[in-house]
């Protein structure tokens, strides 16, 4: 998985192209905001879909 650094003022102004684009190419995003890291958008993995349920299932 490829990583991009990106500014908070980028990412709202493309939000739409960027989580697309995420998912399509499997890249991570890390958002920055006065070169500190906010926010991380990546690709959700059927995998850590499936194991989430599970976590959550087994703790009833």
């Amino acid at each position: 998985m490829d990583t991009k650094l990106i500014g908070i003022k980028k990412f709202r102004q493309n939000f739409t192209k960027i989580w697309k684009e995420a998912k399509e190419k499997n890249i991570r995003y890390i958002v920055m905001h006065h070169s500190v890291p906010v926010l991380e958008v990546k690709p959700i993995d059927e995998v850590d879909l499936i194991l989430e349920d599970f976590l959550k299932t087994s703790e009833v």
